[in-house]
């Protein structure tokens, strides 16, 4: 039975993942307010690839977040 599954759609790459009732393949990023899959989490260990920035930096300006700091390898921290 599915009843227990819920989907989420990832804030940076847009798939659909389960996170909820024992089976959590997403992980919550408070500094951003997302919630993301786990390929991207993975992914991006060292800092939000490039190509996700222009999203997230609109998400933090409508969420009303400050723009995190770039790490030591010119990326945005994942968390």
């Amino acid at each position: 039975m599915n009843e227990n599954k819920i989907p989420f759609k990832c804030d940076t790459c847009g798939n659909q993942f389960q996170h909820g009732f024992h089976h959590y393949e997403g992980h919550r990023i408070a500094k951003y307010n997302i919630l993301v899959c786990e390929l991207c989490w993975k992914s991006n260990s060292d800092g939000w690839a490039p190509v996700y920035e222009s999203k997230l930096f609109l998400h933090l300006k409508n969420s009303g977040l400050p723009e995190p700091q770039r790490n030591d390898k010119d990326r945005l921290p994942r968390d």
